[in-house]
């Protein structure tokens, strides 16, 4: 199900190589590990995934990136808003938590062990984590939603395999607190 140590290696050498276009996204390597940077106009912005095996998935198929660095998969999803913007942080949590009951209907089955929590980001950004067992399955999933201006992000999270360690939580609070937003397009990390 998940590519073997030597397609990794490959993938991750081609990130390398200086970057990994998509026609909505690039890939560059970074410090932490990749940076993630949207060319979609209108909607620039970057994330900086931390890891030491960084793997992009369904490159071809997807509008948005996907990948699995180390022992976790992540997913980062923008969605437009198609409704007035909140004007105050508890609009911004309402928000939040609507499209958290929202994600939680539209899921088939139903999941089990559903917690959130409100968490606050880097410049008192609020943001919604929750966690649930999707139905069918043994392992906890991971999401994480804020807003910016008109996009609402959701970042997926799980482990990519059976017995990773660590708190696929932070991870993609660690991810969300590295986003950057900007009016014009995103130029590449410096060499």
């Amino acid at each position: 199900m998940f590519p073997t140590s030597s397609l990794r290696l490959l993938v991750l050498l081609a990130c390398l190589i200086p970057c990994f276009a998509r026609a909505e996204y690039v890939i560059y390597k970074s410090v932490a590990g990749v940076l993630i940077i949207s060319n979609n106009p209108g909607k620039y912005f970057s994330f900086d995934v931390p890891g030491s095996t960084i793997t992009p998935a369904d490159l071809d198929r997807s509008p948005h990136p996907r990948l699995f660095s180390d022992a976790f998969y992540l997913e980062i999803i923008p969605i437009t808003l198609n409704e007035p913007l909140p004007s105050s942080a508890s609009e911004d949590s309402d928000l939040l938590l609507k499209n958290f009951e929202a994600a939680k209907i539209a899921r088939a089955g139903s999941p089990t062990e559903i917690s959130s929590q409100t968490v606050e980001l880097r410049n008192d950004l609020p943001a919604l984590l929750w966690s649930f067992i999707p139905y069918g399955e043994q392992r906890m999933f991971y999401c994480l939603a804020f807003r910016s201006d008109d996009l609402l992000f959701l970042l997926k999270s799980g482990f990519a395999e059976d017995q990773a360690e660590g708190d696929p939580g932070k991870f993609l609070i660690d991810i969300a607190n590295s986003f950057v937003r900007s009016p014009t397009k995103i130029p590449p990390p410096e060499k």
